[in-house]
């Protein structure tokens, strides 16, 4: 399902740094730049996100490609594309902050 919405968080990440503004970890502070060391977090977690909408639809249909689940129905993974970028809340973290996040402070 990450693949599916994976052009939402690359357009986040170029969206902010196209602007010009100096970008900062949410969590720590550091300023961050256009590489590798900033990821882009789902502020809600993305297992929540996605399970909240498997929760909206009947039978989803999925097949794996080895790292990801893939939706096989195009309407479906329309609808789950559309979902997440009405529902997900990003934010840029440092990559330690973000591999290090703990999930106990959110739903």
């Amino acid at each position: 399902m990450r693949h599916t919405i994976s052009t939402q968080i690359t357009e986040f990440k170029k969206c902010l740094f196209e602007l010009g503004s100096i970008i900062i970890c949410e969590i720590c502070g550091k300023q961050l730049y256009d590489d590798n060391n900033t990821h882009i977090d789902h502020i809600v977690r993305f297992i929540i996100l996605a399970n909240e909408f498997i929760k909206t639809e009947d039978n989803i249909q999925t097949k794996s490609t080895g790292y990801d689940r893939i939706i096989t129905d195009e309407v479906i993974r329309q609808r789950w594309y559309n979902y997440h970028k009405q529902h997900a809340q990003l934010r840029a973290l440092c990559a330690y902050c973000n591999t290090h996040r703990d999930y106990d402070d959110i739903l």
